[in-house]
């Protein structure tokens, strides 16, 4: 994955008990990991150096933005900003109502 978007980098005070899983990667402490978001669900995925796009999750192909492998199994482009615009649209549904009953 040539740019995976994001970067982390875990530096704890106990540098030897500390360790943290990032999408199922051990990472010990004081370790720089390249990250990205899924543009569906916003889970940050750490992505290992010069591995296969698909190993991490894939591409949708109707909002163009990098997912996780979760999101890449339920096979539906559901972005986030759709998801709170539904919520939203929920919320507003839910007060009107209570104003009327």
């Amino acid at each position: 994955m040539r740019n995976p978007g994001g970067y982390v980098t875990i530096d704890a005070p106990d540098k030897q008990s500390q360790r943290i899983v990032l999408n199922g990667t051990v990472i010990d402490s004081e370790k720089e990991v390249d990250t990205f978001s899924c543009a569906h669900c916003q889970l940050v995925v750490a992505v290992k150096p010069m591995c296969d796009p698909a190993d991490m999750g894939g591409l949708c192909k109707s909002c163009m933005g990098l997912i996780c492998s979760h999101c890449y199994d339920i096979g539906t482009c559901t972005p986030i900003m759709k998801k709170i615009e539904q919520d939203e649209d929920r919320s507003r549904f839910l007060r009107s109502m209570q104003e009327w009953g």
